[in-house]
């Protein structure tokens, strides 16, 4: 399971961000079709800058929000927030790599259940 976006850098300049869900902490693999999750299971995910020039290649990704919606709609009103400002919301939120030093940024969370709309 992936998506991805596309992030204004500048009025010239758009970047590509991917996020992807992997099966566990080695980022080996990434799951690909719908998957059935249990509420003892961590979520394992990455995102990452795609940078196709050699102007962004010096560009850092830090993630400072992250949030879940049931719809496919980013913008719905029922929101699970685990990152907010930089800072982990939910309390099983775990970097797993160094936010803000990379291209690319790896975090864990433990299975949660959505807020009630």
């Amino acid at each position: 399971l992936s998506s991805f976006s596309l992030v204004e850098f500048s009025s010239s300049l758009q970047l590509g961000l991917t996020m992807n869900l992997y099966t566990d902490y080695t980022y080996t693999d990434s799951y690909r079709d719908a998957i059935t999750l249990m509420p003892e299971d961590t979520l394992f995910f990455q995102v990452t800058l795609q940078t196709n020039n050699s102007f962004a290649s010096d560009v850092l990704l830090q993630v400072e929000s992250c949030w879940a919606t049931e719809s496919t709609d980013p913008q719905d009103t029922v929101q699970g927030v685990l990152l907010q400002n930089g800072c982990p919301v939910d309390y099983t939120f775990c970097w797993l790599s160094v936010n803000g030093l990379e291209q690319e940024s790896r975090f864990s969370v433990e299975m949660f259940t959505m807020p009630q709309g």
